[in-house]
C-alpha cells in the first residue's frame, strides 16, 4: 500500500469507508444476545454492546483496513456500576444528611444534586466518546483523549443553561457549540479532531418545532369552537398530528446538523461528508419500522446493524493521508468505560 493515499470526490470504485457486513451473519448475533441477556436478567447486556461493535467494527474498511474494537463488557459493566454507586451513594448522603441535619440540607442536596445530574449528562457524552475512541484501532493505532471531561461537563452545562433561560430557543447553538468542544478534544493517533459546526439553517429548522406546537393548539381551539366537530376524532387527530409534525421537524434538523458535522470535520488532511437528505432517512426509518411491524418486533433486533449499515455506506472522506506518519496516540487509554452514558442511557453523540 502507498505511504501517501489520497481520496477524492471523483467517482471510484474504491471508497475511503466500506463496510462488508451481511444481515445473514448480524442476526444470529442480535437474537443470541437477546436471549442472553434475558436469561441474565440484563447483566449481559454490556457483554452483547461490546459483540455488537466487535462485529460492526471487523466489517468497516477506513481505507483499506478494518477497525478494530478492543472494549470488553467486563469494563463497561463495571464503570455501569461504578456510575450507579455514586448516583445512589449521592442521594443517600442527600436524603440521610437531611434526616440527621434537618429538611433545609435536603433542599439544599436535591438542588445540588440536580446540578450534578446535568452537569454529568454532558461528562458523560465526553468519556464515552473517550472511551469509543480509546478501544477502536486502525493499522494498530487508536483514538482518545487527554482531557478528563470534567471542564467540558461545566461548558455544556453552561451552554444548556442558555438554552434552557430562552425557553429552547437558543438549543441549537448549545448544540453545536458543545459537539465542536467534544470532537476538538478528540484525537486518533497523533492527529487532533477539528470541528467548526455553524447554525446556519439549523435555528430556523428548530424554529419549526414551536410552530407545529402553535398549530397544535390552534386546531384545538378551533375545534372547541365548531359544535359539529367530534371530540374523540380530535382527541386521536389533534396528538397524531403534533407527533407526526415534531417527528418531522427533528428527522430534518438532524439531517442538516449530521451535514454540516461532517462537512466541518477534518483530522490532519482528512475530511468527511455526509450528503444524506431529510428525504433519504424518513426513506430509512419508513423502512425499518416497516420491517419491524412485519416480523412483530423482532426487527428491533436489527436496528443498530441498519443504522450503522446505511450511515457507513453514505460517509466519505476527501483529502490526503500519509501513512508513514501515522504514531500511536500518546493519550492515557481510559479504564472507567462508559458507565455515566449507560447510566444516563445516552449515547457519545
Amino acid at each position: 500500500m502507498d505511504a501517501v493515499q489520497q481520496w477524492t470526490r471523483a467517482p471510484s470504485a474504491a471508497r475511503a469507508v466500506e463496510f462488508t457486513g451481511s444481515w445473514r451473519e448480524f442476526l444470529p448475533i442480535a437474537v443470541t444476545n437477546l436471549l442472553l441477556t434475558i436469561v441474565t436478567l440484563g447483566i449481559y447486556r454490556f457483554w452483547a454492546k461490546a459483540r455488537v461493535r466487535r462485529y460492526l467494527w471487523s466489517r468497516t474498511k477506513l481505507i483499506g483496513n478494518e477497525l478494530e474494537w478492543t472494549g470488553t463488557g467486563g469494563e463497561m459493566f463495571i464503570g455501569f456500576l461504578v456510575a450507579m454507586g455514586v448516583l445512589i451513594g449521592s442521594m443517600a448522603v442527600v436524603f440521610g444528611g437531611g434526616a440527621l441535619i434537618g429538611g433545609w440540607f435536603t433542599v439544599v442536596g436535591m438542588i445540588a444534586f440536580y446540578v450534578f445530574v446535568l452537569w454529568a449528562i454532558g461528562f458523560a457524552q465526553f468519556r464515552a466518546l473517550r472511551y469509543r475512541l480509546s478501544r477502536s484501532w486502525w493499522r494498530g493505532i487508536r483514538g482518545g483523549s487527554d482531557s478528563n471531561g470534567v471542564g467540558y461537563g461545566w461548558t455544556a452545562l453552561g451552554n444548556n443553561f442558555v438554552a434552557g433561560l430562552t425557553l429552547g430557543i437558543l438549543m441549537p447553538r448549545a448544540i453545536v457549540e458543545n459537539w465542536n468542544d467534544r470532537t476538538r478534544a478528540m484525537s486518533f493517533g497523533p492527529h487532533m479532531f477539528d470541528s467548526n459546526v455553524d447554525t446556519v439553517g439549523l435555528q430556523r429548522r428548530w424554529m419549526m418545532l414551536y410552530a407545529v406546537y402553535i398549530g397544535f393548539f390552534v386546531m384545538l381551539a378551533l375545534a372547541g369552537t365548531d359544535p359539529e366537530a367530534e371530540p374523540g376524532a380530535v382527541a386521536i387527530i389533534a396528538p397524531l398530528v403534533l407527533v407526526a409534525g415534531l417527528a418531522l421537524v427533528m428527522l430534518s434538523f438532524w439531517a442538516l446538523f449530521y451535514r454540516k458535522a461532517a462537512s466541518a470535520f477534518a483530522i490532519g488532511d482528512l475530511h468527511a461528508g455526509f450528503e444524506v437528505s431529510t428525504a433519504q432517512w424518513l426513506g430509512f426509518y419508513a423502512k425499518i419500522i416497516g420491517l419491524t411491524i412485519i416480523t412483530l418486533g423482532f426487527g428491533t433486533l436489527m436496528w443498530g446493524y441498519w443504522r450503522w449499515e446505511f450511515v457507513m455506506n453514505r460517509l466519505e472522506l476527501y483529502g490526503t493521508v500519509d501513512l508513514d506518519t501515522l504514531t500511536q496516540s500518546e493519550t492515557v487509554a481510559p479504564k472507567d468505560a462508559e458507565g455515566f452514558a449507560d447510566a444516563f442511557d445516552i449515547g457519545a453523540f
